[in-house]
């Protein structure tokens, strides 16, 4: 998942990219630049929460399906 949302942030700031590259900045201008360093800062942050949710998601996930099925709950049955 993760790698899939680097290459989808990359590829939309791809042409940006080569575009400061054509004009002869070197990379250390090119990253300085305000519109390059947010696209750096917003892609690493969407990364991080992207593998911290994953986790996250399971473990409620397994806390709502442990409290369902706990060993200690009487089971009511309906007499037909």
């Amino acid at each position: 998942m993760t790698t899939t949302l680097l290459l989808a942030y990359s590829g939309s700031f791809l042409t940006m990219i080569m575009l400061f590259a054509s004009r002869g900045n070197d990379v250390m201008q090119i990253i300085n630049m305000k519109v390059v360093a947010a696209e750096i800062a917003r892609t690493l942050i969407g990364s991080l929460s992207l593998i911290i949710v994953a986790p996250i998601t399971a473990w409620i996930a397994c806390w709502m399906i442990s409290k369902e099925f706990e060993p200690n709950a009487q089971i009511e049955l309906e007499e037909a």
